[in-house]
């Protein structure tokens, strides 16, 4: 085999860096075991064993791009109104092409196979230790407003299913948290395909308790123009858009599993536009049937009329979908706890701690989790968009840039250069201006510290 690879010009879109000759940062003749591509029939037989096709590489990225973010979509369709449908666009829109960006980014550094393929693996190609650093951490603190999502979203949950307090839920999450991050890695990929099951009940659930309530508060009809609370509303929303499509930073790892790297914009078209329609399906669709009565979490709406009261009739569907999400996103618990820690061990420790000292870690680190998110527990939406603002819109707008720009500056056109600094500019306006708003949406929407630290109400 050839010691260079060079990507099919049909894998490309207008954007896309010029067909040419990919080497190794390393060296200008890379060795056959840094190779994107099987070098021999041996190799080939052993790629394909282990390796995703195209149909398994879409599924894989779906189950990135669509998780526990469904479930606030329904609420940014109340905050954006019917200007949410170009929000979801426009960000499904940007995600797909950072993730051609990183599926570049990967042709041209033409990693080793052994090697971690992961964006922080990138950034360090491009910008060494420093660029590495960096962007572990900001993986580290996006993963980490991820959770704390799920553990306020458990508490709703929670207290429909049990009919306990937010907070007495939230707690009991994090004290079973500590367990499962300790419970091996092939004892937690056991439980996937239930979560997987449980994403598409909760479309289903949503349509037959719509279909069924005898009343419903439908959104107002569209109307033109725009005042700030619109505005507002818009960007919050975009915010929270840019959360549902956090599992951009993974498709690094997906791509090296592939045994045709070649179909990898091939699958990121399917995954991008099937999870641009399902949530679109669901947020539309919750908006539709409770309008201004949609809650931040949609479960609360399901079987309630707009006032709230339970319909006798409907009873069961809530306790269902309370009990979908709460396996769901317990189960999904240690596998965002597991690398934020590493993270932060890593930079403490410089190695592997021993299990005590991991053990003590994990416990401080849930215990700070669970008093944050009892803290934002009525400020959900805030909390998704703060994140999907401040640093989801980096790790999936602008680090994919100027990671590629640095990476394969030489090799793009005029257009190019100046329009990639653009974008990456406003990724960060974006990032400033909505993490402005979500905060001080979080602000305003927390309860007073007597209540909020004092449990008054709560237990």
């Amino acid at each position: 085999g050839g010691s260079t690879w060079a990507p099919p010009a049909a894998a490309r879109f207008p954007g896309g860096p010029p067909t040419q000759t990919y080497s190794t940062m390393s060296s200008d003749a890379p060795t056959e075991k840094s190779s994107l591509l099987p070098r021999t029939e041996k190799e080939t037989a052993s790629a394909a064993a282990s390796g995703t096709n195209l149909s398994q590489t879409t599924y894989n990225m779906v189950n990135c791009l669509v998780g526990a973010g469904i479930l606030t979509v329904p609420y940014a369709f109340k905050l954006g109104g019917y200007g949410a449908v170009g929000c979801l666009a426009f960000v499904a829109t940007v995600n797909f092409y950072m993730a051609r960006l990183l599926g570049w980014s990967i042709e041209k550094v033409n990693p080793p196979k052994e090697a971690n393929w992961d964006m922080a693996y990138l950034a360090g190609e491009a910008y060494g230790a420093p660029g590495r650093t960096a962007v572990g951490v900001t993986f580290a603190l996006e993963l980490w407003f991820c959770l704390e999502t799920f553990l306020v979203l458990i508490g709703i949950n929670g207290e429909l299913m049990f009919g306990v307090s937010r907070t007495a839920s939230i707690v009991a999450a994090g004290a079973l948290g500590v367990f499962l991050v300790l419970a091996p890695m092939r004892a937690l990929a056991d439980v996937s395909l239930l979560s997987v099951l449980c994403l598409g009940g909760a479309l289903v659930l949503l349509v037959a308790a719509g279909a069924m309530s005898p009343e419903l508060t439908h959104p107002p009809a569209p109307a033109l123009g725009m005042d700030l609370t619109t505005a507002a509303g818009l960007i919050s929303a975009t915010g929270m858009f840019f959360y549902c499509f956090a599992g951009l930073p993974c498709f690094p790892n997906i791509h090296q599993a592939m045994t045709r790297p070649s179909e990898y914009g091939k699958a990121c078209g399917a995954a991008f536009g099937f999870s641009a329609v399902y949530y679109l399906l669901i947020g539309g669709l919750g908006y539709w049937f409770y309008g201004a009565a949609t809650h931040q979490s949609f479960t609360e709406n399901l079987g309630r009329d707009p006032t709230g009261k339970m319909y006798a009739s409907l009873t069961l569907i809530p306790l269902v979908a309370a009990g979908i999400f709460v396996i769901k996103l317990q189960c999904g618990y240690p596998l965002y706890v597991q690398p934020i820690v590493k993270v932060f061990e890593s930079q403490l420790f410089g190695d592997v701690p021993p299990f005590q000292t991991q053990c003590i870690n994990r416990v401080i680190f849930t215990v700070i989790s669970v008093a944050f998110a009892v803290f934002a527990q009525r400020s959900l939406d805030a909390v998704a968009s703060l994140t999907g603002c401040a640093l989801t819109t980096m790790t999936s707008f602008v680090l994919p840039t100027v990671i590629y720009y640095r990476l394969c500056g030489e090799d793009l056109g005029r257009a190019e250069r100046v329009l990639l600094p653009l974008v990456a500019a406003a990724g960060v306006v974006f990032a400033v201006v909505g993490t402005v708003n979500s905060a001080s949406r979080l602000y305003h929407q927390a309860p007073s510290a007597v209540a909020r630290f004092g449990w008054q109400g709560e237990i």
